[in-house]
C-alpha cells in the first residue's frame, strides 16, 4: 500500500479483502486515527483523482474489551455507511 502514511512505526496496514484494507493503529486515539485517514485520502486523491475512499474507524481502549472480529465488524459497518455518501468519506 504505497499511499499509507502512518502515524507511528507500530501502525500495521493489511489487505483485508479484494479492495479493502485494514490499518491497525495501536497507539492512536480517534482524533489521531482520523488524521491518519485524512492523510491517506489526500495521498490517494493525488494519485487517483477520479476515485474515492470510504473509511470506517473504530476505537477501543483500556477497559473496553472488544475482539478483533468485533472491531472489524464495526469498522466495516461504518465503512459501508461512508460508501453511501458521495465522495471520499471517513466515519468514526
Amino acid at each position: 500500500m504505497s499511499t499509507f502514511t502512518g502515524a507511528d512505526q507500530s501502525d500495521v496496514p493489511c489487505r483485508y479483502g479484494g479492495d479493502e484494507f485494514c490499518i491497525l493503529l495501536p497507539d492512536a486515539d480517534a482524533q489521531s486515527a482520523q488524521s491518519v485517514a485524512e492523510r491517506i485520502v489526500a495521498s490517494f486523491a493525488d494519485i487517483y483523482p477520479d476515485l474515492s475512499l470510504s473509511i470506517g474507524i473504530v476505537q477501543t481502549g483500556p477497559g473496553q474489551h472488544m475482539s478483533l472480529d468485533q472491531m472489524i465488524a464495526i469498522a466495516d459497518k461504518k465503512m459501508y455507511q461512508s460508501k453511501a455518501l458521495e465522495g471520499s468519506q471517513i466515519i468514526i
